[in-house]
């Protein structure tokens, strides 16, 4: 396809939202150690059966850089998946982003995915302010402007939590990463938002792939499944500062137990799974209606409610101090009883 024809497909939204993706279930890596050591971790994840790798993009909390490391995790798999889990338009720029998943599709054989939103921690931590939403859109078309001119598709993800986002994100994006949570009433809310933004560039959610990010808990022991999803939790609740329409009304009643939790909140603690003023104020309540939490069962129970509610894809984002544990227990007891997951998972 020549770079004019790419270019006339995507104003036409005719490319597909991400081709050849049929598992249920990705997963975002924080890599804040060497990423020689998210190699092996990455191969293993494509041999347990998941989707897609993403990779958080916030240098200022000691990440690594994702386009480097995505192009080093294509030379250790074969079939997942590769995207940004999200690069911002405020500390990157369209024409080095373009360019840098243009040369990812390239290495990995054409598994690259962007994913961009606003902006969150990689913004904050240095002291700047997140994008707003027509900066968003207009770096989505210049990236698919300088991608269209060397003849490179890549599908578009774009991630959202706020109503104005996750209007543009049903607009504008091959997919949408839902970022509020994994209670079935915080998807379906989101989801609305999203389908005003596609009913108004003429298309439906049919024509996205919807994904949502996951804080992931999995324990039998109640006790370290809420210590590991609290910070992921922390972070959800924070959206009630923002927006005092973020809880629908089935959640009404958590609204006092996310702004204790907001009032205290620090985005260099982001991750963080330690003992924080912030995560011991996150409630039993907030971690199960903000994340994958609990046994095996349990979590089995939400990502059947999750996808039942819309959601195409669960993206799985671990936080605690057991991440590949966590990962690793859910891809042997959760993700082979999913519908949809691949034989042989």
């Amino acid at each position: 396809m020549t770079a004019v024809a790419l270019r006339t497909a995507i104003n036409r939204r005719e490319i597909p939202a991400v081709s050849n993706h049929h598992v249920p279930v990705d997963v975002m890596q924080i890599i804040d150690g060497r990423v020689e050591e998210a190699l092996p971790w990455a191969a293993e994840m494509e041999e347990a059966g998941f989707g897609r790798l993403w990779v958080g993009d916030s240098p200022g909390l000691g990440w690594a850089d994702p386009y480097l490391a995505m192009a080093s995790l294509s030379g250790v798999t074969t079939r997942v998946g590769l995207g940004t889990g999200v690069t911002n338009p405020v500390t990157r720029h369209w024409s080095a982003v373009a360019g840098a998943m243009a040369t990812v599709q390239e290495l990995s054989g054409g598994r690259a995915v962007f994913g961009i939103g606003l902006g969150y921690s990689a913004v904050k931590a240095v002291g700047l302010r997140p994008a707003k939403v027509d900066e968003l859109r207009q770096f989505v078309d210049n990236f698919r402007t300088a991608t269209a001119k060397v003849g490179c598709e890549v599908p578009v993800v774009v991630a959202a939590s706020g109503p104005r986002a996750l209007s543009l994100a049903g607009e504008i994006g091959d997919g949408v990463l839902l970022s509020v949570g994994t209670h079935p009433a915080l998807i379906r809310q989101a989801l609305e938002q999203v389908e005003v933004g596609a009913r108004a560039a003429g298309r439906s959610l049919a024509d996205l792939e919807v994904l949502a990010l996951s804080g992931l808990a999995i324990s039998d022991d109640w006790e370290v499944a809420r210590v590991e999803g609290a910070p992921a939790a922390a972070r959800r609740a924070l959206d009630i500062l923002h927006n005092d329409k973020a809880l629908p009304s089935e959640l009404a009643d958590l609204v006092e137990d996310a702004r204790s939790v907001a009032e205290v909140y620090d985005v260099n603690l982001h991750t963080n799974p330690g003992d924080t003023e912030q995560n011991k104020r996150v409630s039993d309540r907030l971690v199960r209606a903000y994340t994958l939490v609990g046994d095996a069962d349990a979590c089995l129970v939400r990502a059947e409610e999750m996808r039942a509610a819309g959601v195409d894809t669960i993206v799985l984002y671990p936080v605690g101090r057991h991440r590949r544990e966590m990962v690793r227990s859910f891809g042997e007891s959760v993700l082979p009883r999913l519908d949809g997951a691949p034989a042989g998972t």
